[in-house]
């Protein structure tokens, strides 16, 4: 290597470790981002007024320095606006554009640094739609940005600096995932009418806002139940499952603009157009309770059906009851499940009839007329139909009437 490429070599390595440590700085921007080809480019809400700096990574330098303002009519970096040495140096920026530092530390030892200064703005933001159906929606927004150029120092070509900008959705009423940061989202169909808002932030801090009333498409199938079923002790039943008739009054709770609704009650083969159906379930085996809405263009169907379960009759008779009024087996009553037709008669042991009733539910106090009755033995016929033909049901026997002490 010979005197001549050694200089230039240590030069190259000087000048690239002195960019790497030091760079004009502008401490009052609000934003900054980065060309295409590296120069750096501050942000202002108004430049004017405001200072460039740079301070030399070597606090005991001694510099020299130039400050340009670039040309934009020619490219040129030739108009000198102030000069001075030392390890630092600040500028008070008088206007937007280009700004150079040229800073010679020896003869042969000189670097130049560019920034570009502006005063972003965005106007006439917008949303539109650009897609939609029964499951997702997209939306979109756009703005007007004021152009801002730099030039490129190796080719002088013009190139038109793209924001740097942050994007912030919201919702009312909220969705239930947070929308993404970006100019495009893509949604799932809302099932309620809308409000959008997107907020644009540039990198001055400056905001604008657009919105988007939407009116929905989609719908959701959705219901409650409520079983008016009485409690009865002796009936072998539990919610939605057990013994017939199961009474159930349905409320819709869809969302969306619903036009008609359609309820099938799968094991008994029934359909009911009402938007809020009382039902009776009587059939024996598992009943699907499906509910479809529409509103002429989206369908749905509810996704948690309610499922009941009606098994078949069962009727038996205790032999003992001690209706001594301490609330334990106080009465003579069956225990049944799903009984549609009943009948019960009771007679003393002289045949005399003593007790009738056409009700499970009900039971024999051990009472007759007004008074009590005797303790001792009594006989009982029952007859019973459950929902089915084919249920039915024939009891009799004796029954004890226990008083005790």
């Amino acid at each position: 290597m010979n005197h001549i490429t050694k200089q230039l070599t240590l030069a190259i390595l000087l000048i690239t470790s002195f960019q790497a440590h030091s760079q004009i700085t502008a401490p009052g921007a609000s934003g900054s981002q980065t060309t295409s080809f590296g120069d750096p480019i501050y942000f202002f809400t108004s430049p004017t007024g405001q200072i460039l700096t740079y301070v030399a990574s070597d606090a005991s330098a001694d510099y020299t320095y130039e400050w340009i303002k670039h040309n934009p009519m020619d490219n040129s970096w030739t108009n000198i606006l102030e000069s001075g040495s030392g390890n630092q140096t600040s500028l008070v920026i008088t206007d937007e554009g280009g700004y150079g530092l040229k800073i010679t530390k020896s003869a042969s030892e000189t670097d130049f640094y560019r920034c570009w200064v502006y005063e972003p703005a965005i106007s006439n933001q917008s949303i539109k739609i650009t897609d939609e159906d029964c499951y997702g929606l997209t939306l979109q927004t756009d703005f007007e940005s004021k152009p801002l150029i730099c030039y490129n120092p190796v080719s002088g070509t013009a190139e038109n600096i793209i924001y740097d900008v942050n994007y912030t959705w919201t919702a009312t009423p909220a969705p239930d995932n947070t929308i993404a940061s970006s100019p495009t989202v893509k949604l799932e169909a809302p099932v309620e009418d809308t409000n959008y808002t997107a907020t644009i932030t540039d990198m001055a801090g400056q905001t604008i806002e657009a919105s988007l009333d939407y009116t929905a498409i989609a719908v959701e199938a959705s219901y409650t139940s409520e079983e008016l079923k009485a409690d009865i002790p002796t009936e072998i039943h539990t919610t939605t499952e057990g013994s017939a008739p199961i009474e159930i009054r349905f409320t819709d709770e869809s969302k969306g603009h619903i036009t008609s609704w359609g309820w099938r009650f799968t094991n008994s083969n029934v359909s009911k157009s009402d938007q809020n159906p009382f039902h009776v379930f009587t059939t024996i085996g598992k009943d699907t309770v499906l509910l479809t809405v529409t509103n002429g263009r989206c369908t749905d169907i509810v996704d948690d059906p309610l499922v009941v379960i009606i098994f078949e009759s069962l009727l038996e008779a205790p032999n003992t009851f001690t209706p001594n009024g301490d609330g334990i087996n106080d009465e003579f009553r069956v225990v049944y499940r799903s009984i549609k037709k009943f009948k019960m008669i009771i007679f003393n042991r002289w045949g005399r009839q003593v007790y009738v009733s056409s009700d499970p539910e009900e039971g024999w106090d051990g009472s007759i007329g007004n008074g009590k009755a005797t303790p001792g033995v009594y006989f009982y016929t029952i007859e019973a139909e459950g929902y089915n033909s084919e249920e039915k049901h024939k009891l009799s026997g004796p029954v004890h009437l226990i008083r005790g002490k």
